[in-house]
């Protein structure tokens, strides 16, 4: 059949309302009683693996395809290395089978007089090595795709009554935070989620930072421990500061290649006078510039992005926690099995049924395992978690 799972197929296109459906449901599961029930949440796609018309991955990319909610979300996993992955991964899958049945061939027949071990240590190792180059060359950017779903944190430091809440409404277009002329009107950690330029965004207005002894109020004091914490973990923090010569002692702090910017505040009270390729400048409380601040962060988040998911042409990345999980313990194994090959081969090709099976799982195969059968995959608690996220049938 050249149905979507490979199997016989019959559709029914249906007229009319839900009510119409329901009554071609029933009257099929009426007469099918015994031989036909509702299929289970992803069953059609599960039939598809089965029977080798998708693999794990393509399914894992559509489901994520469906999932994603900004167009940086989509970037990842639709990027080229992310389509290169089971390529990569099958690449790598026969690699490694080579390794082991050398391995193997040298536990059989290492006692031949014809067999040359050391050549064949030799060519093994140069085999293990280039297995161990490819596992590390692949990216992971999985980090990178759960952070834009929750939203890549962006956080607003800077004293107390510089305006940071006023940005932070401005940017988000919202009166998401309490603005007030009296200093440390923001106590603790207010966050505002939204897509800035299709990217996933987490703004983060934080408590307004000065030294301990400026403060007696230990609710403030737990405010500023807060936003140097949030500060400290943060993506791309925006100093926002009310003076140029703030602005400077701030620029000065910033080295090298960074995605931090200064955003010089207040410009309808006191113009700024200083450029920089890290400042902006711009009135919260007017708007005047907040086009130029959204500009400058959204620059600053696609460069994040295309960092994480770099293309040479021929690189590949994975964008699943388990995808990655797969790819690190086959590369910790097969360093392991490198180290094994001269003083152990027995253990080494033992190692090499990890690498064999990590690989197998990361693209979803079903098949035994290793170069004599004995390690075989069971992936159903993989694909009972994959497949639940589908909706009914699909």
């Amino acid at each position: 059949p050249a149905s979507m799972t490979g199997e016989d197929v019959v559709e029914f296109q249906v007229s009319g309302g839900g009510a119409t459906r329901e009554a071609v449901l029933k009257a099929v599961l009426d007469q099918g009683a015994g031989r036909v029930r509702l299929a289970e949440p992803g069953e059609f796609l599960r039939r598809a693996l089965m029977n080798g018309k998708a693999s794990l991955l393509h399914i894992e990319r559509l489901n994520d395809l469906l999932a994603s909610e900004t167009q940086a979300e989509l970037a990842v996993v639709h990027s080229a290395p992310a389509l290169r992955l089971r390529a990569k991964a099958e690449q790598l899958l026969q690699l490694a089978l080579r390794v082991a049945a050398r391995m193997e061939a040298m536990l059989d027949f290492g006692d031949e007089e014809d067999v040359q071990t050391n050549a064949h240590e030799s060519s093994t190792l140069a085999m293990l090595n280039e297995l161990q180059v490819g596992l590390a060359s692949v990216t992971d950017a999985s980090h990178l795709l759960a952070d834009l779903r929750q939203g890549l944190p962006v956080v607003l430091a800077g004293a107390p009554n510089v305006g940071k809440s006023s940005l932070l409404n401005a940017l988000s277009a919202r009166d998401a935070a309490l603005v007030h002329d009296r200093p440390g009107t923001t106590r603790d950690v207010l966050r505002v989620s939204l897509a800035l330029g299709g990217v996933g965004t987490t703004l983060v207005d934080t408590a307004g930072v000065r030294d301990d002894e400026d403060t007696s109020d230990p609710v403030e004091r737990m405010g500023i421990a807060r936003a140097r914490k949030e500060a400290a973990e943060a993506t791309v923090r925006l100093h926002v500061v009310a003076s140029d010569a703030e602005a400077e002692r701030t620029l000065a702090t910033l080295t090298g290649e960074t995605t931090d910017l200064v955003v010089r505040n207040k410009v309808d009270v006191t113009p700024c006078t200083i450029t920089h390729a890290n400042l902006v400048a711009c009135s919260a409380a007017t708007g005047e510039g907040i086009d130029a601040v959204r500009d400058a962060l959204v620059g600053r988040l696609r460069v994040l992005v295309d960092t994480v998911v770099p293309d040479d042409g021929a690189s590949a990345a994975v964008w699943r926690t388990r995808q990655a999980a797969h790819v690190a313990t086959a590369a910790d194994a097969a360093n392991l099995a490198t180290s094994q090959v001269g003083t152990d081969l027995l253990l080494a090709a033992d190692t090499m049924r990890t690498v064999i099976g990590e690989l197998q799982l990361l693209t979803g195969a079903q098949s035994n395992v290793g170069v004599d059968g004995r390690v075989a995959i069971d992936a159903e608690r993989i694909l009972d978690t994959l497949f639940a996220d589908f909706c009914i049938g699909k």
